[in-house]
């Protein structure tokens, strides 16, 4: 390489000649930087890359030992990049692949609706050419591919895509099918349990019960019948009815239990992934644990708006240990209340929300506590009963 690029060199004299070897160079105006005394007839100092001919000349007059070491400036700079041209250009290749993959779809997701209508719209997309690997400036266009959507499936009523970099997820909503009992349909409000009405929010119909009201189950709530005694109209009676309803619930504890926790020893492991390619993970200072527990994080990344289609996979590997650990009372209460509370919302529909509760009864057996539980909820509790004018029931 050619040395007229800028750069220096670092020296070291040894020898009685040296004092006159620095002054030779002065003498040629030799730049000298760093002069420094490093030795017993030791010396080291910086020049330019170009004065390297005048210090072999002034060494060899003044009998002086002279070692040179690599120093810097842009001539080494390039002598470590040329060394290094094979790095240089895998990056150069990595950049113009990374490139390239952002031009292509490499994954679509379809959400919402049943799984029939799921699979019917992955297959319209596909015959679009929306599938893993397509070019994107080859894919039809939204409008016209959300168009076919709606035109071959009759049960979707919305179609949107939602772009995530070179993902696409596209939602899909399904017509609803109206209930068996139409809106038009004549119809009663009954209970469909037996409590203590306390909020009533009727839409349309007669009310023929009242606020804290014990009513039981199938009794008559609202009535579908409207106007004065005479001239009545049949309607479909509609609204919510809030009860406080009552169950009973048996729950069995074990007194000695089985925990586990956390030991504080882990170790990592990392992954890529590309659509549902994913690489074997690499274990850093992996450790044997008879019990685990496994922490996953996937990091993304955009680049300029774009998401890359390469994931990294984070796992955080956690020891556990397993042990026995004898309740208190109070624990096993606590934790029967809230298993039996459970029990009941399932049973409420989800309308539910536990405003009391109460042990009956416990007892110890066979290293169980067995608690009975009472629970008040309140929950909706109006149900739809059609009838015909003719019949009134």
């Amino acid at each position: 390489m050619n040395r007229t690029l800028p750069g220096y060199v670092h020296v070291r004299v040894k020898g009685e000649g040296r004092q006159l070897l620095i002054a030779e160079l002065s003498l040629k105006k030799v730049e000298i930087r760093m002069l420094q005394e490093t030795g017993p007839e030791e010396i080291t100092f910086l020049i330019r890359l170009q004065a390297i001919s005048s210090l072999r000349r002034a060494a060899f007059k003044k009998g002086c030992a002279v070692s040179l070491s690599q120093g810097g400036g842009v001539y080494y700079y390039l002598l470590k990049m040329q060394s290094r041209i094979s790095i240089i250009l895998a990056l150069c290749i990595a950049c113009l692949m990374f490139y390239g993959s952002l031009q292509f779809l490499w994954g679509i997701n379809v959400e919402g609706g049943s799984p029939e209508v799921r699979t019917e719209a992955e297959e319209l997309l596909r015959l679009n050419g929306y599938q893993s690997g397509a070019l994107m400036r080859q894919l039809s266009s939204e409008k016209e591919v959300i168009s076919s959507l709606y035109q071959s499936i009759e049960q979707i009523s919305w179609a949107g895509f939602e772009w995530n970099g070179t993902r696409l997820t596209v939602h899909i909503r399904e017509k609803k099918e109206l209930p068996p009992t139409a809106k038009d349909e004549a119809a009663h409000l009954v209970a469909s349990k037996t409590g203590t009405v306390q909020r009533m929010l009727i839409d349309a119909g007669t009310p023929v019960k009242e606020r804290y009201q014990v009513v039981k189950k199938g009794e008559l709530l609202v009535s579908g019948f409207i106007g004065a005694e005479g001239k009545e109209k049949a309607i479909h009676a509609s609204g919510e009815v809030y009860a406080n309803t009552w169950y009973e619930t048996n729950v069995t504890i074990p007194v000695d239990t089985m925990i586990y926790t956390l030991t504080g020893k882990q170790y990592s492991s990392y992954a890529l992934q590309t659509g549902d390619v994913k690489t074997p993970d690499i274990h850093i200072n992996r450790a044997s644990f008879s019990i685990h527990q496994k922490d996953r994080v996937v990091k993304t990344f955009d680049v300029f708006g774009w998401k890359v289609p390469i994931e990294v996979i984070h796992t955080n590997h956690k020891e556990v240990k397993k042990a026995k650990k004898k309740l208190t009372m109070e624990q096993i209460k606590e934790a029967g209340i809230k298993i039996g509370a459970k029990q009941v919302l399932a049973q409420t529909g989800g309308t539910g929300t536990i405003t009391k509760e109460k042990i009956l009864h416990e007892q110890i057996e066979n290293g169980k506590v067995k608690l009975t539980i009472y629970y008040q909820a309140l929950e909706e509790i109006a149900e739809v009963k059609p009838f015909t004018e003719e019949t009134r029931e």
